[in-house]
């Protein structure tokens, strides 16, 4: 699997944006809530991006993308309370 993650600054002028390939990445193996979450967090790292001011996130509708249970948006939100979760409305 391949995620894209883009994130935009508060001021509204910067965008970043990371991808990455689960094939190049050994210990990732299937489109699991838990390897999305991972690369997520990951993602954010090697980005310097500061993920304890996260404010939203849009996701497709997968239900390892958007389940209440287990995917990765509740642990997005189990990690960082204050997450607005939106469902992609292309998707």
């Amino acid at each position: 699997f391949q995620i894209l993650s883009r994130a935009i600054h508060i001021d509204g002028r910067s965008i970043m944006a990371a991808t990455t390939d689960s094939q190049q990445d050994s210990h990732l193996v299937g489109a699991t809530a838990d390897n999305h979450f991972a690369t997520f967090v990951e993602m954010g790292q090697d980005q310097d991006i500061n993920l304890n001011n996260l404010i939203g996130i849009c996701v497709d509708g997968a239900s390892n993308m958007i389940e209440c249970r287990h995917s990765k948006t509740s642990k997005v939100v189990e990690k960082f309370k204050s997450v607005i979760v939106v469902h992609c409305c292309s998707h």
